[in-house]
Order: C-alpha cells, then sequence, then structure tokens
C-alpha cells in the first residue's frame, strides 16, 4: 500500500492501539515479515509513530539527568575520599573521620587500603 508518511502513522497508531497480538499471533507477523522483500521491510522499519519519538526524546532527556545525577554522585565520593587520605596522612582516627565526612567506616577503611597499596 502507498501512503504518505501521515497516513502511514495514522494507520500504525491504530492498529498499535486497537490490535494487541498475543505471542502466538507475534511470532507468525515476524515470520510473515521475513519473507517481505529488504527494500519493503526497510521502509515499514522507518515507520514511527509520534509516541514513539516523543518516548525516545522523553528517554533522552531522562537520561541526560540520570547521568548528571550519577557523575554528580561519583564526584562527590572522590572528593570525600581525598579529604580521608589527607585525614589518614594527618592520623586522625577511624572516627573523627567517619564523623566528619559522613562516609561508613568501611568505605574509610578502603581508602586506606587503596593508599597504602598505591605507595601514599
Amino acid at each position: 500500500m502507498e501512503l504518505d508518511p501521515a497516513r502511514m502513522t495514522l494507520l500504525t497508531g491504530f492498529f498499535e492501539t486497537y490490535l494487541r497480538l498475543n505471542e502466538v499471533e507475534e511470532r507468525k507477523l515476524e515470520e510473515a515479515m521475513g519473507k517481505i522483500d529488504e527494500k519493503e521491510a526497510r521502509r515499514m522499519i522507518e515507520i514511527t509513530t509520534s509516541w514513539e519519538e516523543r518516548g525516545r526524546v522523553k528517554g533522552r532527556a531522562e537520561g541526560k539527568t540520570e547521568g548528571k545525577a550519577e557523575g554528580k554522585a561519583e564526584g562527590e565520593l572522590a572528593a570525600r575520599r581525598a579529604v580521608v587520605r589527607k585525614m589518614l596522612q594527618r592520623g586522625m582516627t577511624l572516627k573523627e573521620i567517619a564523623e566528619i565526612t559522613e562516609l561508613s567506616a568501611d568505605e574509610i577503611l578502603r581508602v586506606k587500603d587503596e593508599s597504602n597499596h598505591s605507595g601514599q
């Protein structure tokens, strides 16, 4: 069927909304899709609904936000660990370091162990 992109999107949206395939039907569809000529298959893959596009945009935005939050948390931890190394060098106790940095004793001991192995 030769349809313009707007009509193809409308038709695809209709089927996505009202025609939910069960597992057997999906398998049959996949088999039938395997028999379609390559040019037609490529054309079909290019059909994107507005919902899919909005989902992609939203996903990218959420990914950036999550990535920034993760990066910030990693940076803060790295800074705290650098402070822990200096405190250890000055001979502060584990308890003092934990109170000031709000890191667990285990994390402080990991930093100490890493510092001992790296020759610092």
